[in-house]
């Protein structure tokens, strides 16, 4: 990751509000303090010349001589017979990162989702769209926003949320606008909820004699400085925007998903197999492979008198 973008990565975990597994950003802030792990610099697929297909679906079928690079591969669509196109929805989701960053540090690009659905829902022999989860949550920005926009993709075609990992936090808000959920008993599903984490460093800093002196205009400006050690005043801003975001976190599911008691709303998760008691899933299954066969029609078989 180059220093620009580790700088406001860096800067995202530290202020702003998530919505994401707790225990999962703490591991996932690590990753982003360590070196760029080499051991998954990419094999070089063979020079191949372009065979004017679609350079945005995969088909099932692709050799591994003509897969596309792995930064790329981990965000192309999937298309199968009977109009079945499947989006992958995979690490932390997030915006403003380039490919190869989202790669090394398995980071869901919400660019990527955005423009997967409008080349979905602009194509006429697509009829069911399935959105495969494997992501623990992710940075508030863009959420809201791309929850609508899958909300609206199901005006036109069938969507389906399928999950055999995780399905957590900004993940199950994206995932609850779909018109079925899916996941395996074994998978994990739920976390809604939104935190912000703040650091107060300032008495390591006296210690070490070290005194902080803030200057500023306006009352929050320098909010989240370090060494600075919030005020009730500014603990109570924070709060209120992780609650106004939290209200509509919560509207969203209940909008689509009905009468959740608030019990399961409170940021923890559950397996696949517990959340279709609680109203977050609507289904277990097995394996990828059967949700595909259920939404796949059946070929055409002639028999012979």
């Amino acid at each position: 990751m180059s220093p620009a973008p580790l700088a406001v990565h860096l800067a995202r975990l530290s202020r702003q509000p998530m919505l994401i597994r707790g225990d999962l950003f703490s591991a996932f802030g690590a990753l982003a303090l360590a070196p760029l792990p080499l051991a998954r610099a990419p094999r070089l697929p063979a020079p191949r010349a372009d065979d004017g297909g679609d350079d945005d679906c995969d088909q099932p079928s692709a050799s591994p001589d003509t897969d596309p690079m792995p930064w790329d591969a981990r965000e192309r669509i999937t298309l199968y017979p009977g109009g079945v196109a499947v989006i992958p929805v995979t690490g932390l989701l997030a915006r403003g990162f380039d490919k190869i960053t989202a790669w090394c540090y398995d980071i869901g690009r919400l660019e990527a989702i955005e423009a997967a659905i409008a080349l979905v829902t602009a194509r006429a022999d697509v009829a069911t769209v399935i959105f495969d989860f494997n992501t623990p949550g992710g940075y508030t920005t863009g959420i809201e926003e791309m929850a609508t926009l899958i909300d609206r993709l199901g005006q036109s075609k069938v969507t389906v949320a399928f999950t055999s990992t995780m399905c957590c936090s900004a993940g199950y808000w994206l995932a609850s606008q779909c018109a079925t959920i899916i996941a395996t008993r074994s998978s994990t599903v739920g976390s809604i909820g939104t935190y912000a984490a703040y650091y107060d460093y300032s008495g390591y800093l006296a210690q070490a004699g070290v005194e902080l002196k803030l200057f500023r205009a306006g009352e929050m400006k320098g909010l989240g400085v370090f060494g600075h050690a919030l005020t009730p005043e500014e603990s109570a801003f924070v709060q209120s925007g992780i609650d106004e975001l939290n209200a509509r976190f919560l509207a969203a599911v209940r909008g689509t998903r009905g009468a959740v008691a608030d019990a399961t709303l409170q940021g923890q998760w559950f397996s696949g197999a517990a959340a279709v008691a609680l109203g977050l899933v609507d289904a277990n299954a097995l394996t990828f492979a059967e949700v595909l066969a259920a939404l796949t029609p059946p070929q055409p078989t002639t028999l012979s008198p």
